[in-house]
C-alpha cells in the first residue's frame, strides 16, 4: 500500500472511531488485508483490539491471529502491540526488544524507560536507556526527547550536559 492510500485510510478511520463504527472500519481495511498487506493487517487488528469496539470472541480471536500474522511478517508496531497482549514478563519483554530493533518508535521509547528504571525482566542500564531514548528522540518522539533531556541534565548514562538536555526538555531538540 502506498503512503497516500494509507494516509487516506487513516484519516477515514479516525472519523469512524468517533462514531464507534467497526463495520465501516473493517470494510475500509479488509480489501488490503485480503491482499496480504502487513500494514493493513496490523491496522485492522489494532483498531479492533485496542479501541472500544464491542467484542465478540470469534472476532477477537481472528484479530489476535491477524496481529500475529503481521508481527510474524516483521511489522514493528504489530510486534509491539502483540507484546501488549502478553502478561508482564519475559515474553512481553522479548517482543518489546524485537519491536524496538525492528524500528517501532513506541517500543524504542518504552525500552528507554525500562532500561532507565529496571522495571522489567531486563537489567537497569542507563547507557542502554540513553541509546534507546536517542533512537526514538532522533525520529521525533517527543516523550523520548524529554526523557533523554533529563538524562543529560542528571548525568544518567551520559556526562551531565545542560546545553544538550535543556533544549530537549523544552521541545527544541
Amino acid at each position: 500500500m502506498d503512503a497516500l492510500i494509507r494516509q487516506q485510510l487513516l484519516n477515514a478511520t479516525e472519523a469512524l472511531h468517533e462514531e464507534n463504527d467497526w463495520s465501516a472500519t473493517e470494510a475500509l481495511w479488509r480489501p488490503y488485508v485480503e491482499k496480504g498487506d502487513l500494514e493493513a493487517q496490523f491496522r485492522l487488528a489494532y483498531y479492533y483490539l485496542f479501541y472500544s469496539f464491542d467484542e465478540e470472541a470469534r472476532t477477537r480471536a481472528e484479530m489476535e491471529d491477524l496481529l500475529r500474522t503481521a508481527a510474524n511478517g516483521g511489522h514493528p508496531d504489530a510486534v509491539y502491540w502483540l507484546g501488549h497482549l502478553c502478561p508482564e514478563g519475559g515474553e512481553r519483554d522479548a517482543l518489546l526488544c524485537k519491536a524496538g530493533e525492528l524500528g517501532s518508535l513506541d517500543a524504542q521509547r518504552d525500552l528507554g524507560a525500562l532500561f532507565a528504571t529496571g522495571d522489567w525482566t531486563g537489567p537497569k542500564d542507563s547507557l542502554q536507556a540513553v541509546q534507546w531514548y536517542r533512537r526514538a528522540a532522533e525520529r521525533g518522539h517527543s516523550d523520548a526527547q524529554y526523557n533523554l533531556g533529563f538524562m543529560y541534565l542528571l548525568g544518567e548514562g551520559v556526562q551531565s550536559d545542560p546545553d544538550e538536555g535543556l533544549p530537549a526538555l523544552s521541545g527544541n531538540s
